[in-house]
């Protein structure tokens, strides 16, 4: 059975870090895809899970340990 840790901590990504997450784990580039007048917020949510200060991506991959 899967560690509940583990899947609470899945739980709470946004989509947008579960696809992220998704793409580092099948090594493989994703293509990312929103209507143009949503263009904007989507730039800042994959700036979000590139970048925020504590570094959502290191933190993706400490879910696999």
């Amino acid at each position: 059975m899967a560690d509940e840790t583990l899947l609470d901590k899945v739980h709470d990504l946004s989509d947008l870090e579960l696809a992220a997450l998704i793409c580092l784990v099948a090594q493989e580039h994703c293509i990312i895809d929103t209507e143009p007048d949503a263009l904007d917020d989507l730039v800042q949510e994959l700036e979000l899970v590139r970048f925020d200060g504590s570094c959502r991506t290191a933190r993706l991959l400490t879910l696999l340990r």
